[in-house]
Order: C-alpha cells, then structure tokens, then sequence
C-alpha cells in the first residue's frame, strides 16, 4: 500500500487538474469544474489542455447520447451550484489546499 495515499513519484493514483485560480470568480469556477483540464489514469495522459487523448489506451472508442429534459437539467446544475457553494464556502476549505508541494512533483518525467 505504499503506492496508495499520496501523489509523490511511483504513486498509484489517477488525478483530474482543474484550472481555477484563487481570483477566479464563482459563476466561472462553476464553468471549470464542468470539465477538467488534464487527468491523468494509470500513469497516462487521458485528457490533455482540456481534449481528450485518443492516443491513450484509457479511452474506449464509444460514443453515448444522452437527452435531458429543461427541468431536470435546471435541477441538475442547481444542485451542482449548491454543491460547489457550500463546499467554496466551508471555513476549512481555502484554495491553498488544492495545491500540490514541490516536493511531489517528478520534474524530470513531466507531462
């Protein structure tokens, strides 16, 4: 389990990277965490600057259709609003505790 916990070099881990900076706004924030901009699954670049990497053998080659109704998405993305606001809004919860130490980071593999 030594893999497991953390995300410093040799981690097992798959991790979603959002691009929300301490001055973004809250209708903005909103919009980023929609989708994110660079996940990385396995120790492969799944989603790259907010594209999917078709070139990974994470992604499956399907395609799916979903068809909402105006109520239930207006549900769906207030409670989503009322998710990102309580959670924003938490006493415990600053944006320095979304960054990631130096120390984690394996510069010499990169991206």
């Amino acid at each position: 389990m030594r893999n497991k916990g953390h995300l410093g070099s040799g981690a097992d881990a798959d991790v979603a990277i959002y691009d929300i900076g301490e001055d973004t706004k809250a209708e903005e924030s909103e919009k980023r965490l929609s989708s994110c901009e660079y996940l990385l699954k396995g120790g492969e670049v799944v989603v790259y600057k907010g594209v999917l990497n078709s070139d990974s053998g994470r992604v499956r080659k399907k395609r799916f259709y979903f068809e909402v109704g105006e109520k239930v998405l207006g549900k769906a993305k207030e409670r989503h609003r009322e998710v990102i606001e309580r959670i924003c809004n938490r006493r415990s919860f600053r944006a320095e505790h979304l960054r990631v130490d130096e120390w984690f980071i394996d510069v010499s593999e990169g991206i």
